[in-house]
């Protein structure tokens, strides 16, 4: 039986203030790095986000597969 050992995965990184990714929010954010392997275990894609503690969502700030890379950053949020 095969098993794919490069299913996806997720790793958390540094503690950050949540402002650089958004004016809108305060306090801190950690760090999530995301990716997909496929079957010979080569990365196909990969997501960075930041997990808001304070809030309780998480964003993606930057997005990366074969069609290319994309970056993002909050202008204006609101969570009610």
């Amino acid at each position: 039986m095969y098993f794919n050992s490069s299913g996806p995965s997720c790793a958390f990184g540094r503690v950050f203030a949540v402002a650089t990714v958004s004016g809108s929010f305060t306090g801190k954010a950690q760090r999530l790095q995301g990716s997909q392997g496929n079957e010979n275990e080569v990365m196909t894609s990969g997501d960075q986000e930041a997990w808001l503690m304070h809030y309780g969502i998480v964003l993606t700030t930057r997005s990366v597969s074969a069609n290319g890379a994309s970056t993002w950053k909050a202008l204006t949020a609101r969570v009610q």
